[in-house]
């Protein structure tokens, strides 16, 4: 559906209207494409990427916290390809054939999830519920959805803002500028896969924590960053920190869960709170940025305090199941 969507944008995008509304944001410096191949890029794709993890999670028992991240490591590498796709080819062939390009080219890709997935169990006798009341009742599930909600609302703003950042605030309008999003993404490909190997092994809120920690730590340090060798290392620790944020949550929720017949209504419920984080955290963030003055730190440290604030959540989640006779392994 995602595929035959960006394919239907792209025909309605043909309109006179939508033609002059595309060139009069071009004219901006800032580079309009390249926001919109991030956009492109980004993890909207619920439907497909959240199913696709439930899937791993009723087939895995042993090793979930790897099959969810080598799941959600897609999404990274999609990432990488789209805006790069997306600024190659919306000069040649313009903004309607780019996208169908993209959406051709994610038909590709699911056309194969779809060859290859089977189901493992047979489908419930009846529907189950949108929401799992039990949950709301449950402390440690609360504080777990809202810490996702809180990272979210901080997570992202990097991802959409950090070409801008060397633009605006280190006056770098180089080709690195534009290539920043995809080293971002490249290391939370390895960001979401490699926590898993850890977290299997030790607990995954043991390993969500210190990381999350990490995270929270790098943003605040970006504040003080003014030169391009600091803001790659940056980049680099930032998308792997980010990727591990975003894998490890569902191998997480199913370990909490009483039984695997709710992980899927749980998980869902989980990553409306993530979404919702995400929905309004980077335009929040946007107003607090004055791009005339390279002014960045205002909304850096909306981006520091929210995911920090995540941090704590998922502390805080920890230290209930361990009072609750969950072990050291969480």
């Amino acid at each position: 559906m995602s595929a035959i969507a960006t394919v239907l944008f792209s025909v309605y995008c043909q309109d006179a209207s939508c033609v002059r509304r595309r060139k009069s944001v071009s004219d901006r410096r800032g580079s309009t494409s390249d926001r919109i191949g991030t956009k492109f890029a980004q993890d909207g794709d619920g439907h497909a990427v959240r199913a696709a993890v439930l899937v791993q999670l009723g087939v895995f028992t042993s090793r979930r916290a790897v099959a969810t991240g080598i799941t959600a490591s897609g999404g990274s590498i999609g990432a990488v390809i789209y805006p790069i796709m997306f600024h190659k080819l919306i000069g040649p062939v313009g903004f309607g054939w780019t996208t169908r390009i993209i959406g051709f080219v994610a038909l590709a890709g699911l056309a194969i999830s779809l060859a290859v997935l089977k189901r493992r169990l047979p489908p419930p006798a009846q529907s189950r519920s949108l929401v799992d009341v039990t949950a709301l009742k449950e402390p440690p599930f609360l504080v777990f959805a809202f810490g996702l909600f809180f990272s979210f609302v901080g997570l992202y703003f990097p991802f959409f803002y950090l070409q801008s950042f060397f633009t605006y605030y280190l006056h770098n309008d180089s080709s690195l500028a534009f290539y920043i999003f995809a080293v971002l993404n490249a290391a939370s490909v390895l960001g979401r896969i490699t926590p898993g190997l850890l977290a299997d092994r030790i607990g995954g809120l043991n390993t969500l924590v210190p990381i999350s920690l990490l995270a929270s730590i790098l943003a605040f340090v970006w504040i003080a960053i003014q030169n391009e060798g600091g803001t790659i290392v940056f980049t680099l620790l930032y998308g792997y920190a980010s990727g591990a944020i975003v894998s490890l949550p569902p191998s997480i929720l199913t370990r909490m869960s009483p039984t695997l017949g709710v992980v899927g209504t749980r998980l869902g419920m989980i990553f409306m709170f993530a979404g919702c984080g995400f929905l309004i955290g980077t335009p929040i963030a946007s107003l607090l940025l004055n791009l005339e003055e390279g002014s960045f730190w205002k909304a850096q440290l909306f981006n520091a305090m929210f995911v920090a604030a995540g941090t704590i959540c998922f502390a805080i989640v920890r230290l209930m199941l361990w009072r609750q006779g969950g072990g050291w392994k969480i």
